[in-house]
């Protein structure tokens, strides 16, 4: 669950942008407390991936992204920089790399291929491309790449090489999956926003606002100058801190056997619709296969 990620270069800073971020990733933390208490037998299994839940998760990306593009217009207020620019797509695309390789080695069943953090980094640099341009062009080329996957898809875009764009006929077992197409147009539409007139003004009145007067306020903003690295290293810790719990309750997983495979590939399965039935014959099947190939 889509990244969270830090969304804004420097300077400038608005509390108010570093409170939504931080409030942000206090979302997206209990979503994957939630998912984390699924996958090791401490709540019913199906939660996680229920219809509100799944819905739950899309708000949060959408809220990173967007936040990420009005963070875009912020940072090119007056000149483009692009010493900034640089900076804050080597950051983020290094955090997108690092988490693909990570999660190939940890969960080859469920790899991280393009997670919110992928279509962060894709998004500094189309958000860059649009920093100066009429707002009007950019929220109508931002609807335009939120809209196309609902009427564009074709088992063509379903080849690895290409399946990233997001106009595909199917998706790959991942445990986060934000293709370019719709998710690099939130964050579009995010710069679109900021850049109205009525969003110009929002964000002069907003400059006003000081994360001061309660802790809330002060610890989101803590949180929210520190989304990148905060959201990098929540998961393992919350992984591991459950773990040892699920340990001494007697329910935690055995990594590398049967079970673990089986529940990812039903829980993704009925995320996509399938009954029950279809879910466990197929992930079962698959099981069998891959040993008989060898290749377990």
């Amino acid at each position: 669950k889509t990244s969270g990620a830090r969304g804004a270069f420097k300077p400038p800073r608005l509390d108010l942008v570093d409170v939504a971020r931080g409030a942000a990733l206090a979302m997206m933390i209990v979503y994957h407390i939630i998912w984390d208490f699924e996958f090791f037998g401490l709540i019913d299994k199906g939660v996680a991936s229920s219809p509100p839940m799944r819905g739950f998760s899309h708000a949060i990306a959408s809220a990173f992204l967007i936040i990420a593009g009005v963070s875009v217009a912020l940072a090119h207020r007056g000149n483009f920089k692009r010493a900034a620019l640089r900076k804050q797509f080597t950051k983020v695309a290094l955090a997108a790399a690092a988490v693909t390789l990570v999660t190939a080695y940890a969960i080859p069943q469920a790899p991280i291929t393009f997670g919110i953090l992928h279509a962060m980094a894709l998004g500094v640099l189309i958000t860059a491309a649009f920093a100066k341009a009429p707002w009007g062009v950019t929220m109508a080329v931002a609807l335009a790449m939120i809209a196309a996957p609902f009427f564009i898809h074709s088992p063509t875009f379903d080849a690895p090489a290409i399946q990233w764009l997001g106009l595909g006929t199917d998706e790959p077992a991942a445990l986060d999956w934000r293709p370019a197409l719709p998710w690099t147009g939130v964050m579009l539409f995010g710069l679109a926003l900021a850049r109205t007139p009525r969003g110009q003004r929002f964000l002069v009145r907003a400059d006003e606002f000081k994360a001061d007067e309660d802790a809330i306020s002060r610890a989101l903003r803590w949180v929210g100058k520190r989304t990148l690295p905060i959201y990098l290293i929540h998961q393992p810790a919350l992984f591991a801190a459950l773990y040892v719990v699920a340990l001494t309750m007697g329910v935690a997983p055995q990594f590398g056997a049967d079970r673990g495979f089986v529940e990812a590939c039903r829980a993704e399965c009925l995320a996509k619709g399938a009954s029950a039935d279809v879910c466990a014959q197929s992930c079962g099947c698959v099981v069998d296969t891959v040993k008989r190939s060898g290749r377990w």
